[in-house]
């Protein structure tokens, strides 16, 4: 790989390896926590944005995760968008944050699981993962 260019830049046109996109589904996505170790963790919806009606989802919110349709017109802004951002080098425990290339096509709803449960406060919820101590071997 070009170490000068974006993983997104330089996977995104060429998958090697495709899965059949997850239903944008809040109970779905709380089966596959589960079954990836995290048995206390719940997703739901968000109908709106109101501040009224955001007081509806329960509490402590851990991960807030996006849900856009794909177009061109978006896969070419990320593009653009990247060519003004370094290429990120960080890696191992002392990296704040986790990040993960989607280097799998329609891997997207997985990928977002693994940012929200890997990142934030709340890394323990994964019993008997790398993440009940902090260290990630990646």
């Amino acid at each position: 790989m070009d170490p000068e260019r974006s993983v997104y830049e330089q996977t995104r046109p060429n998958y090697r390896k495709s899965f059949i996109a997850l239903e944008c589904d809040p109970d779905i996505f709380t089966e596959l926590a589960h079954n990836l170790g995290a048995d206390g963790v719940e997703f739901h919806d968000i109908v709106s944005f109101d501040p009224d009606m955001l007081l509806f989802i329960p509490r402590p919110v851990l991960a807030f995760i996006l849900v856009i349709p794909p177009t061109v017109e978006y896969d070419e802004g990320v593009i653009e968008r990247e060519k003004a951002i370094p290429v990120y080098h960080g890696k191992g425990e002392d990296e704040l944050t986790i990040w993960f290339a989607q280097t799998i096509q329609n891997a997207c709803g997985l990928y977002a699981i693994l940012h929200a449960l890997s990142n934030g406060i709340d890394r323990s919820r994964i019993s008997g993962s790398h993440c009940d101590t902090g260290s990630f071997a990646l």
